[in-house]
């Protein structure tokens, strides 16, 4: 079997170590603020989106993105991300963390009461000018709904 190429791979600038750093900085101080054009800002216009369990795979585009995290930050914003381990290559990342979720809706379809949840989260990350032009994201939705329980 062979690996498939990703049709994002780019030949354009490479990102060191401090600016791959810098980006996921944005990247997750947005998220903590809950500001989504902060979240969009560091990403690519046509930028993929993938993540693991969810239906519509991959959505793309600014517009799509904007729907999908003004929707988490309303159910379950993030209010505490913690680095677990970060491995770099000049244009991609894998980034695994534990994210302190706040459920505050209806996320999975269960009720969240206003309680935290502790999910480990790993994105695959592919940068092209800077930007972030490819999210792959494993989220443990089991975790989260145990909890939730």
């Amino acid at each position: 079997m062979g690996y498939i190429v990703s049709q994002t791979q780019t030949t354009g600038t490479k990102l060191t170590v401090e600016e791959i750093d810098r980006l996921l900085d944005a990247y997750y101080g947005a998220a903590l603020r809950r500001d989504t054009e902060g979240v969009l800002a560091t990403y690519a216009e046509n930028a993929e989106h993938y993540a693991v369990g969810r239906a519509n795979n991959p959505i793309q585009g600014k517009e799509a993105l904007r729907s999908h995290y003004s929707t988490t930050f309303e159910n379950n914003p993030p209010e505490r991300i913690t680095p677990v381990h970060r491995l770099y290559a000049p244009d991609y990342v894998v980034d695994e963390a534990v994210v302190d979720y706040r459920a505050i809706g209806k996320p999975f379809g269960l009720e969240g009461r206003n309680r935290v949840a502790h999910v480990r989260i790993l994105h695959v990350l592919e940068f092209r000018d800077g930007l972030i032009v490819r999210d792959s994201a494993w989220f443990d939705q089991v975790a989260f709904q145990e909890q939730l329980r």
